[in-house]
């Protein structure tokens, strides 16, 4: 949506900017996990740096704003179908948060896992829910909600009300670099995952090759950067994309938490450096809303979750198969 602020460009030309972006990311990580972090801090610095400073210029400089549209409009009462519209809403929401979950896919290159992981992740969440709460605050001062479910570029939308075109324009091109930032997430963490895959024998053997010069799961980035390109530019819409991964990945991390209850009743002699805060009511809250999220998803955007679940059930046979042979 923001490409097309600056450029005339036809929905298959978005899908080949967003085609060499990826391979922009792919090389980058390639030739380094340096080069990879180094590019996510710089992103990451200019997508928060950004959004305050929108904070900051909307709540002093906005004229005709006002703070009634916090609370406006209220709900009339709770209903069914209240809950499915919230549960629609929350998968959009959570897409913006997708990436918490990647600090745990690199314990193992973690000192002190027990301590620094469980903190990291709770400040960054934090962060990033008091910065997001703020920046739609900062939305809601200037437009009502009504207006802004209509607008499909919100920042640049109020910047341009507040301080006119050229602030429009800035805030646009540092939404085209936050947009990287969130792909390069990706690309600098999962690759991990399918690494490790390969080495416990769940996956193609050269998947746990590592780079012999830049040390890097090489054939792991290749990989994703090939299934990226594939999804962009057969899927017709982002919505629809963001629906198939909330969807499917929410449902594994409900069995991912439940995991953890079924390893405490099979194997209660293991050590256990780190222990759930408030176990067992803790997971089991978190599997109830991530039923919630997944169950609703499939009863409110019935195509795309069961799109997002035949991808599922395409890697069961090969989960399988590698299973058989690594045992």
């Amino acid at each position: 949506n923001y490409l097309p602020y600056f450029v005339k460009i036809s929905p298959f030309g978005q899908k080949i900017v967003a085609a060499v972006f990826i391979l922009f990311l792919v090389v980058v990580n390639y030739v380094g996990v340096r080069w990879g972090a180094n590019l996510q801090n710089v992103l990451t610095i200019i997508k928060f740096v950004a959004l305050a400073a929108v904070c900051i210029i909307v709540f002093i400089f906005a004229k005709d704003a006002s703070a009634s549209n916090w609370i406006r409009p209220l709900p009339s009462g709770l209903s069914g179908s209240m809950f499915g519209a919230f549960g629609v809403a929350l998968v959009a929401s959570l897409w913006a948060y997708k990436g918490w979950e990647g600090a745990t896919y690199s314990a193992g290159e973690v000192k002190r896992p027990e301590r620094n992981l469980p903190m990291g992740l709770l400040i960054g969440t934090m962060a990033c829910v008091i910065i997001y709460a703020v920046a739609n605050m900062a939305y809601l001062y200037v437009f009502p909600a009504s207006q802004i479910a209509l607008s499909p570029r919100i920042a640049s939308d109020v910047m341009n009300v507040v301080v006119g075109p050229l602030g429009a324009s800035i805030i646009s091109f540092i939404i085209l670099f936050s947009i990287m930032g969130a792909a390069n997430q990706n690309f600098l963490c999962s690759p991990r995952v399918y690494f490790a895959m390969a080495r416990d024998g769940l996956f193609f053997k050269r998947i746990a090759d590592a780079h012999p010069r830049f040390l890097t799961p090489h054939f792991s980035i290749i990989a994703l950067g090939l299934w990226s390109l594939v999804l962009t530019l057969l899927l017709e819409t982002f919505q629809a994309l963001f629906t198939y991964v909330i969807f499917g990945q929410w449902l594994f991390f409900g069995l991912t938490v439940g995991a953890v209850i079924v390893l405490r009743k099979k194997r209660p002699d293991l050590p256990r450096p780190y222990k759930t805060w408030g176990y067992p009511v803790t997971p089991i809250i978190f599997m109830l809303a991530a039923l919630f999220i997944s169950f609703n998803s499939l009863v409110q955007k019935p195509k795309e979750s069961l799109f997002g679940l035949l991808i599922i059930f395409l890697g069961l046979p090969a989960y399988l198969y590698w299973k058989r042979r690594s045992g």
